[in-house]
C-alpha cells in the first residue's frame, strides 16, 4: 500500500528535536511520507536558541513549486513563521497550488529553551486568517498572548467561531495536562496526567505533526487529536534526555 503524503512548512532546527526535522520524523513514524518547506534557519541545539535567519517568500515559493511538481497533499502544517503577513502569503500559496488542501497552524511564539520569537500576534489578523485554516494548536501561553484580555478558554472559544482549535494544556497548573478541542459543535477534553522530570524539546511540533499524520491516514479530528496526544506521551516517556525517540506506530 502506497504511503500518503503530508506537507510541513516550518523552520530548520539543526538539533532535529523540533521544527521541520521533528515534523518529518513524526510523519515517518506514522507511515506517512513527509515533504518539508523551510521558513527559516535557526541557530540552536536542544538547550539553547541564539537566533533565526528567515527565508524570503520567494524562496519558500520556489521550494513549494518544485515539490508540487511531484507530490500532491491533502493536509499541510505550518509551524514557525516570520510574521502573520508571511502566514497570509503561505496560506494563499497553498490554496493556489492545492485548492482543496486543509491547513494546520501551530503558532510557535517561543522555544522550549525560553527564547521569545514573537511577543504578540494581533488577534484581529489571526481571526481573519483563521477562516482559511482547518486547525490551530496554541498552548496556554500562546492563546493568552493572542487574547490578553480573555481567559485561555474564552480566547479559544472566540477563535473556534472561525476554525477548529486545540488548546494544549502542557502549561496549565496542577497535576493534569489536559488538551481541549474546540469546534463549532462544542468542546472535547483529552485528559492526561502531567509527566514530571521528562521535559522534551519540540513536543508542540510533534503533536501537531502527529495530528496531521492521523488525519492524512483517514481519522476524524477527535480521534486524530486523541491518538496524537497518546503519541506525544510515548515520545516524552521514551528517554530521559531532552530529545525523544520516535517509535513506528505501524509496528
Amino acid at each position: 500500500m502506497k504511503r500518503p503524503n503530508a506537507l510541513c512548512i516550518a523552520a530548520h532546527d539543526p538539533s532535529a528535536g523540533a521544527g521541520l526535522l521533528a515534523d518529518i520524523k513524526t510523519l515517518e513514524s506514522h507511515d506517512v511520507y513527509g515533504c518539508g518547506i523551510t521558513t527559516g534557519i535557526t541557530f540552536q541545539n536542544d538547550i539553547m536558541f541564539q537566533g533565526v535567519e528567515w527565508m524570503q517568500y520567494s524562496n519558500i515559493n520556489s521550494q513549494l513549486l518544485m515539490v508540487s511538481e511531484r507530490f500532491d497533499f491533502e493536509y499541510a502544517k505550518i509551524g514557525m513563521i516570520k510574521d502573520l503577513d508571511m502566514l497570509d502569503h503561505i496560506i494563499a500559496l497553498l490554496y493556489d497550488t492545492f485548492p482543496v488542501i486543509k491547513i494546520i497552524w501551530d503558532p510557535v511564539m517561543s522555544t522550549s529553551s525560553g527564547f521569545q520569537i514573537h511577543f504578540s500576534f494581533p488577534f484581529e489578523k489571526i481571526i481573519e486568517l483563521a477562516r482559511d485554516l482547518y486547525l490551530i494548536t496554541p498552548n496556554m501561553e500562546e492563546i493568552k498572548m493572542i487574547f490578553p484580555e480573555l481567559s485561555e478558554e474564552n480566547g479559544a472559544k472566540l477563535l473556534a467561531k472561525k476554525t477548529n482549535v486545540l488548546l494544549k494544556g502542557g502549561h496549565a497548573p496542577g497535576v493534569e495536562s489536559n488538551d481541549t478541542l474546540f469546534t463549532k459543535a462544542g468542546k472535547k477534553i483529552f485528559e492526561s496526567k502531567r509527566i514530571y522530570d521528562k521535559e522534551k524539546h519540540g513536543t508542540g511540533c510533534v503533536l501537531s505533526s502527529s495530528i496531521m499524520a492521523n488525519l492524512t491516514l483517514g481519522m476524524k479530528l477527535n480521534e486524530a487529536c486523541a491518538e496524537a496526544k497518546n503519541y506525544v506521551e510515548q515520545f516524552i516517556n521514551s528517554d530521559d534526555s531532552l530529545i525523544g525517540y520516535h517509535h513506528n506506530q505501524i509496528l
